[in-house]
Order: C-alpha cells, then structure tokens, then sequence
C-alpha cells in the first residue's frame, strides 16, 4: 500500500531522519517507536508530505508527490498530537465534518451529515457532537481528531500518540477502535507510540527508530528485545509474555 524508500529531512544542515526504508500494508497496523528526538513525528509528517522530505514515498507503486493537496485528503488521514482552533466557539460535529472537505464542492450533502454521523456513533462519541471543541478535555479532543481523520474515508491512516491524554480505560478503547477499523476496512494503519507495551499488544508489526535511522523493524516479538531497549533507550527491561492479552510485555528496570 504505502512503501517509503530512502527517504530523509532535514532543518538546513542538521538531518532528522535518515535513509527511511519502510511499508505498511492494508489491514495492517505498524508501530513507530523511538526514544524523544528520534523523528516519529517527524516521519508521519513527511508521509503525508507535510513536510517535504528527500527520497521515495511510493502508493501501490506511484510517487505520492505527484498528487495534489485534496487528492492526497482522500488517501490519508493525519491524526496530529493537537491542533490550533479558533478562539470563537465551534461545535464538534462541525470538527469533524471539516474532514469531509476534500468531498465537498460547493454546499455539505445530506450523504456528509449522515456518514459524520456514523463516525461519531461507531466512536461512542454522539455525547460530544454538540458542544464546543474547547471545552473538551484533552483525551477527548485526542477522539474528535481521530473521528475528522475517519471523517475523509481515508486508505492510510496516520496517529500521532493518540493516547498520550487518555488514562489506561480509554488508551484501550482507542487502541481497539484503531485496529477494528483496520481489519474491517482494510485500512493501513501507521502509529505512533511511546507505551512499549501498547505497541506490543496492537501493532502487526514495529520499526525503532533511533537518531533518525531505522535501528530495527519486524514483529514485535522480534524487535522488543532486551538488546534493542538498552541500546536504543539506554535501560534494561525484563520481557515476558502474558497469555491473557496473547503479547509480550516490557518492564524497565533500570
């Protein structure tokens, strides 16, 4: 679906991501891990060319770059950590429907107001359509951005921690909300994750960065390894595997 091939970005001299060589496939979800600094948020920019980086970002063969903004907005749906709003009071439902611009020519369907609608109860979310944006919580603003990213029918999906407001409930509900959707509607799914064990238990699949380079990348099984911790985090950890939610799990320990 998505293949990125060397792909780098830099600010002036300093390079952020190097030599970027990684796919996601549909009905996939794949972690992006990494200590602060290593370029994940840095990376999900240049997926979507918001940020405009050296090297190859390849759809089922064909160079992203060669689309424009709107076309882009109906294969790629970007869930960043926050958004700047306006002061003046916007209701939520309006958020979210702001995903369906790259649809809408001249006035809002009857077809956009019930899909909105769709999302917002596959979310559990109808509780939420009709206050002001900013009076949600963080947590809930997190739901709302990821509702407007649904909101455009993308192929790709792109989340940028989008647990990091929720308490551990909501983390878990979000996290199976994001992979349901990628098996029921063959989405490809890039995320990520700074929980170690949130990326063991949902992701197909892991690539740890590390100073800007892919450090490793396989199955987690695979990539969270005490070897990959230390060296990457600089810390030890103690792995084990927990039969009730079928994954491996990472203790720091020092």
């Amino acid at each position: 679906m998505l293949e990125l091939k060397n792909l780098s970005f830099g600010y002036k001299e300093k390079k952020t991501l190097k030599n970027i060589n990684m796919h996601v496939n549909s009905g996939e979800v794949v972690g992006i891990i990494g200590p602060n600094g290593s370029g994940k948020s840095t990376l999900l920019k240049c997926m979507n060319l918001i940020l405009k980086p050296k090297g190859h970002i390849l759809l089922e063969g064909a160079e992203l770059q060669t689309l424009n903004l709107k076309e882009i907005s109906k294969i790629i749906g970007y869930v960043p950590q926050s958004i700047q709003v306006s002061s003046f009071p916007i209701k939520v439902f309006d958020v979210v429907l702001l995903g369906r611009r790259p649809y809408i020519r001249w006035n809002v369907r009857d077809r956009d107001l019930d899909f909105v609608s769709e999302i917002f109860s596959l979310l559990n979310l109808d509780d939420l359509s009709m206050r002001n944006f900013n009076e949600l919580s963080g947590g809930e603003k997190q739901k709302i951005l990821l509702a407007r990213a649904l909101a455009q029918e993308p192929k790709i999906l792109l989340l940028d921690e989008p647990t990091s407001n929720l308490d551990v409930k909501h983390q878990l509900e979000i996290m199976d909300v994001i992979r349901n959707l990628s098996r029921e509607k063959s989405l490809a799914v890039v995320i990520v994750l700074h929980d170690l064990n949130l990326a063991s238990r949902y992701c197909d699949r892991l690539v740890l960065l590390n100073s800007g380079q892919v450090f490793a990348t396989g199955t987690p099984e695979e990539i969270l390894i005490n070897s990959n911790i230390k060296t990457v985090y600089n810390v030890d950890a103690e792995i084990s595997y927990s039969k009730k939610t079928g994954s491996i799990t990472v203790l720091p320990i020092s």
